[in-house]
């Protein structure tokens, strides 16, 4: 006769109820762990858009002291290229197109960089940290449309930094102006 617990179980049984018990609390806690870091997300949503095209007969030059367009680029990390005859272009373009917003503005935001590079813009204050989504730039630039109020960005100031990678490159380039949300 198989020994029994106090409950009157036999003890394989008991073995099996913890173990039953035991896998059910992992489930759960990993259910609400993606829960957190959904709602948590440093993702911001935003609509892919395209350039608007402009008449030839006036003048194409956009830049504003509010939308300065990025030319320089610093070296975040660079590893060897699987080819290397595709050199990684740092980040560069207007990374907003506003400087100084309202939180409920809804802003543009343009990296450039290499043909088929992935690219993402970064937001920074303090230890809080929001970023576009990561997108290929299929034909070397990538856009987005996106709304302060949607992106979780709060009243401050914001440091810009937009990144690119390609064949285990990446480069960055910091925006020299902050976001300055009102």
């Amino acid at each position: 006769m198989p020994n029994k617990t106090a409950s009157g179980l036999p003890v394989s049984h008991r073995s099996i109820l913890f173990t039953i018990l035991a896998l059910l609390a992992i489930v759960i806690s990993a259910t609400a762990t993606v829960s957190y870091r959904k709602q948590n997300s440093h993702v911001i949503p935003s609509h892919k858009a395209t350039p608007t095209q402009q008449n030839s007969s006036k003048s194409t030059s956009q830049a504003t002291p509010s939308a300065p367009v990025i030319t320089s680029g610093e070296k975040s990390s660079t590893q060897s290229s699987s080819n290397p005859s595709e050199s990684l272009a740092a980040p560069s373009g207007s990374f907003v197109s506003n400087h100084h917003p309202n939180s409920s503005d809804t802003l543009q935001s343009q990296c450039s960089t290499t043909p088929g590079a992935k690219c993402y813009i970064k937001f920074t204050m303090g230890s809080r940290v929001k970023s576009l989504t990561e997108e290929t730039a299929a034909n070397g630039t990538v856009y987005w449309t996106w709304k302060i109020s949607d992106a979780g960005l709060s009243s401050g100031s914001w440091q810009i930094e937009a990144f690119s990678s390609l064949n285990g490159q990446s480069l960055s380039t910091k925006d020299p102006l902050t976001l300055e949300i009102q």
